[in-house]
C-alpha cells in the first residue's frame, strides 16, 4: 500500500537544495498511511546533531546535504538520499511499509547525487560517504 506525502516533504527538500538547511529526516506514521518530515536540520548543524535525530532501531528516509572539500581545495556539495533500515528492528512489516514507499518518497526528493542503502547506524558515516566522491 502506498502512503499519503506530506506536503512538508518537498517543501523541506528544497529548503536544502537552497542552501537553507542541512537534512531532513522522513518518517511513516504508526499506521502505515501517511510520511510526514519527522525532523528539519538548521544549515549550521553538525554532522553529530544529524546523528542524534536518527533511531538505532527505527527505519527513516534521510536527506542530506553533504559539503565537502576535494583534494585541489575546490568546495563541493552532493545531496544525498538515504534508505536506513537498521538490522535490529525486528518489526519486519515497518520496514517492509519502508521498502514499499521508498521510491514514492524518492520522487518528492529529487534530483539527488547519490543514494544509499544503509542497515547499520554506525554506517552512517560522513567521511564514507566523501569517500563516495573523491
Amino acid at each position: 500500500m502506498t502512503a499519503n506525502l506530506d506536503e512538508q516533504i518537498s517543501a523541506g527538500f528544497a529548503e536544502i537544495r537552497r542552501s537553507k538547511k542541512r537534512y531532513m529526516v522522513i518518517k511513516m506514521s504508526e499506521d502505515y498511511v501517511s510520511v510526514q518530515c519527522e525532523h528539519l536540520g538548521e544549515r549550521d548543524s553538525s554532522f553529530e546533531d544529524f546523528l542524534n535525530h536518527v533511531p538505532k532501531d527505527q527505519p527513516r528516509f534521510l536527506v542530506y546535504d553533504l559539503e565537502y572539500s576535494t583534494g585541489d581545495g575546490r568546495k563541493q556539495s552532493k545531496l544525498l538520499f538515504i534508505m536506513y533500515s537498521p538490522d535490529q528492528c525486528s518489526e519486519g512489516k515497518l520496514r517492509f511499509a519502508y521498502a514499499n514507499n521508498k521510491e514514492i518518497v524518492k520522487a518528492k526528493c529529487s534530483p539527488i547525487n547519490k543514494e544509499f542503502q544503509i542497515n547499520d547506524h554506525a554506517d552512517l558515516s560522513q567521511q564514507s560517504w566523501i569517500e563516495e566522491f573523491s
